[in-house]
């Protein structure tokens, strides 16, 4: 049974882990996000960085984050949250909030890298100042 139902990116989360940083809310939950054990063995095709590993197969995603906890996201509606002994309650929900729930969109189709990208690039033109420094020439003419 989980603790509490939290709605964030358009989806309604049962979770038992506690979120206060996402809102409560009440419904049919589309994501499940349990405490267990997920299998912490990299295996040859896992992707190795300094900090941790990721494992990704067809319906399924493993991410290891060295001293704070391990995900496997499964078929977009599932996150199994182990996390490692003296972990950060803290530090374990910035992993979920973003690294996890990032590989569950992206398993739902919600969150592709293009589009993304022409997101930015569309939100960058209808934005009234400047993202970068004006740069100013002799002469007054600005850049």
């Amino acid at each position: 049974m989980p603790i509490a139902c939290y709605h964030a990116y358009g989806l309604m989360l049962a979770s038992d882990v506690l979120l206060p940083e996402l809102p409560l809310a009440i419904g049919a939950p589309d994501v499940w996000i349990r405490l267990g054990v997920v299998d912490v063995s990299p295996s040859p095709s896992s992707t190795q960085g300094q900090f941790g590993w990721t494992r990704a197969a067809e319906s399924d995603t493993v991410i290891h984050w060295n001293q704070v906890a391990t995900f496997l996201v499964r078929n977009g509606c599932e996150i199994v949250v182990d996390p490692a002994p003296g972990a950060a309650e803290a530090l374990v929900r910035i992993y979920l909030l973003g690294s996890a729930l990032g590989v569950l969109l992206q398993q739902r189709g919600r969150l592709t890298p293009r589009r993304q990208r022409g997101r930015l690039r569309r939100w960058r033109r209808g934005f009234p100042g400047r993202l970068r420094p004006r740069q100013i020439y002799p002469g007054g003419r600005v850049a």
